[in-house]
């Protein structure tokens, strides 16, 4: 039996999901986000709420703060809004450094979390110093 060469074919996408140089960009900043994501999966999760809120329970959260599993970035949750943040152990304390960098080069904001579980929120949008604006207590997530 003589084997013939069968003519190559080019297959063609339909249109709705044909990759074009712009599309397979974004697929590759989609993947690398996606993978970026897993990896750094929180590893701890802290829920607070207001310090004066003596209840036992938990429904009225104010601020949800994540430490990824590098243990140098985190976010901040605050009204369903998440923002990425740098995270330290400051002595006992937690630290999330987020906001625009300031010229000094330090962040606008700051949530430290003692490890008594007070956490405080502070404001350097104004001055490189500040006293916390914001009391609350915390809790981790389990």
């Amino acid at each position: 039996m003589i084997a013939r060469e069968l003519p190559k074919q080019r297959l063609k996408l339909p249109d709705a999901i044909a990759l074009t140089p712009r599309s397979n960009a974004m697929m590759r900043i989609s993947l690398t986000l996606t993978a970026a994501l897993i990896l750094a999966a929180p590893v701890e999760t802290w829920e607070c709420k207001d310090r004066y809120d003596f209840s036992d329970s938990w429904k009225n959260i104010l601020v949800v703060a994540t430490i990824d599993s590098g243990r140098t970035t985190g976010s901040v949750t605050v009204a369903g809004d998440t923002q990425s943040a740098q995270y330290r152990v400051a002595g006992f304390q937690r630290r999330w450094d987020f906001g625009p960098m300031k010229k000094n080069g330090g962040f606008t904001y700051s949530f430290i979390i003692d490890p008594n579980g007070e956490g405080s929120y502070y404001d350097f949008s104004q001055a490189d110093t500040a006293k916390p604006s914001l009391f609350m207590t915390c809790r981790q997530r389990h």
